[in-house]
């Protein structure tokens, strides 16, 4: 692969890099949960049915580890902010790994320039 074509897929990154939109780091788990209620139907002993699902967000705020709740009708949402992140990580670690390709390029005198 030459400059010039790393030049373009490089070009090509940064167009889809300015089309990603709402974003957000972290993962999406649902839990259903016991609830403290003597005789619910999450206690059955038989076939308990447990309360949930609840969907949780885990990201990293400043630095902190955070969790937290996500309300139902949000959780499409959040999937779609949190796909997009992925995309956007993707995209930069390509341009990263391009862009080394073509510093190595652009710094290592060719065959011929050496021999001069």
């Amino acid at each position: 692969m030459n400059a010039i074509n790393i030049s373009r897929k490089i070009e090509i990154i940064k167009k889809k890099l300015n089309e990603v939109t709402s974003m957000r780091s972290g993962s999406l788990s649902q839990q259903y949960n016991v609830c403290g209620s003597p005789g619910c139907k999450c206690k059955d002993t038989n076939s308990p049915k447990k309360h949930g699902p609840y969907f949780k967000l885990r990201t990293t705020i400043d630095g902190k580890p955070t969790t937290r709740f996500v309300k139902d009708q949000n959780v499409e949402q959040v999937k779609k902010q949190l796909e997009n992140y992925r995309s956007f990580e993707r995209l930069v670690k390509e341009w990263v790994r391009l862009a080394n390709k073509l510093a190595e390029i652009e710094t290592t005198p060719n065959q011929t320039q050496a021999k001069k």
